[in-house]
């Protein structure tokens, strides 16, 4: 057992959260020594329009570089890491008319990361002197900031990085944890509710949203709740807004939880009146029937 798994509590990751930075500090600074870079500036992300034709935008979401190191979404913020130096992450969202802040995330990420507003002109003037390495989605982000072109998500220290993410710390693995904890609780209340009743495939997502506690937008991706012959289709996102009226035999969900941006993924199936064994070994038999008729 790691020195930080003895204190974890089941839900709440924000205990591990130190020992997860320092982690990353140490980690990234290897990384950066190896690749020859001073610095590191990952940029979280930008909001990003629907259409040009309305002022709509996408529900925001930060780039995995950036929710490695904080739970924060929030557009247009910058992180960055300098070995020996504490993470320093820079605010340059401004809150408008329209716009109200960010959720507010936990004292422990600012007892760990230090954080100021600045506008975005400014950023250029902020950054680590020598040579500074960009993660981000958006290159014109980093020659804003003054970072060149070859030093904009170069190779070989995007794969150390990826390297880094894909071994767990006990933060992350909590954090994930969490996430399926949540859609366990969201699978149970739509398999209770379609095992006893004539749900519409609407309600029996609005359900899950309800018992996980997310809006739409906070899933990890779009649920897939499929009643009889919806489930022969491999993503059925566009739900029956009303219930059918039969004795619809077999529902299959595809939904997941998230927990300060990491996921969980579960696809179950179930048939009406059979036991969950039989279910595991009946219901895509049961789907593809009804998918025929």
């Amino acid at each position: 057992m790691s020195p930080t798994a003895q204190h974890r509590v089941a839900g709440n990751p924000a205990p591990l959260y130190a020992a997860h930075v320092a982690h990353l500090c140490r980690a990234y600074g290897a990384a950066l020594a190896d690749a020859g870079y001073d610095a590191l500036a990952i940029h979280g992300g930008a909001m990003a329009a629907k259409s040009r034709f309305d002022d709509q935008d996408w529900p925001f979401k930060p780039s995995p570089s950036f929710a490695h190191w904080l739970p924060l979404a929030e557009p247009d913020a910058w992180l960055v890491v300098e070995p020996g130096q504490r993470p320093r992450l820079y605010r340059c969202h401004s809150v408008s008319y329209w716009e109200g802040p960010s959720p507010s995330i936990g004292d422990e990420v600012w007892s760990e990361i230090d954080a100021a507003l600045l506008a975005p002109e400014d950023i250029a003037s902020e950054l680590p002197r020598g040579r500074v390495a960009f993660v981000g989605e958006d290159p014109a982000r980093a020659a804003a900031a003054g970072i060149a072109a070859e030093h904009v998500n170069p190779p070989a220290l995007m794969a150390r990085l990826e390297a880094v993410r894909a071994i767990k710390t006990d933060y992350e693995r909590e954090c994930i944890a969490e996430a399926n904890r949540r859609a366990a609780r969201g699978h149970q209340r739509v398999f209770g509710s379609f095992s006893v009743g004539d749900r519409s495939e609407l309600e029996l997502h609005l359900q899950y949203l309800e018992a996980t506690e997310q809006d739409d937008s906070q899933t990890p991706y779009k649920d897939i709740v499929a009643l009889g012959r919806h489930a022969g289709v491999l993503h059925h996102v566009h739900y029956d807004h009303h219930a059918t009226g039969r004795a619809v035999q077999s529902l299959l969900v595809d939904a997941g939880a998230t927990c300060r941006g990491y996921a969980s993924d579960v696809t179950r199936t179930a048939i009406k009146g059979a036991d969950e064994g039989a279910a595991v070994v009946f219901a895509n038999l049961i789907v593809r029937l009804e998918a025929l008729q």
